[in-house]
């Protein structure tokens, strides 16, 4: 299916034609989904003995793997800032899912 400048949203539009937005069209066209960083921390996160938690790391990471490649992934400059604390693992287990994931991505 052929899609033209008009299929896009306007704001969108003036940036693709003039080269600057990253990424292809059908990225443009997804819907977009803020990550906020205990989403990443359980993406990340080591196994957890308190069932509640557990299931909260089992459905992160459920999403992560079958829904992520249908949005643009957003995330915010505070959740850039507390993804870098604590255990030295974990940050550099979350780097790697930014760098991974986000190349691109809006951070708003």
């Amino acid at each position: 299916m052929a899609m033209s400048c008009s299929d896009l949203r306007p704001d969108r539009c003036d940036k693709l034609l003039a080269g600057t937005v990253e990424g292809t069209i059908e990225s443009a066209m997804k819907p977009r989904a803020y990550i906020e960083t205990s989403v990443l921390s359980y993406i990340s996160a080591r196994p957890s003995r308190d069932p509640i938690t557990q299931f909260r790391l089992n459905l992160s990471k459920r999403w992560w793997e079958q829904e992520r490649d249908k949005y643009e992934l957003v995330v915010s400059d505070v959740v850039e800032a507390e993804c870098q604390r604590g255990d030295a693992e974990q940050v550099a287990l979350r780097q790697a899912l930014r760098h991974r994931w986000f190349i691109g991505a809006t951070i708003c």
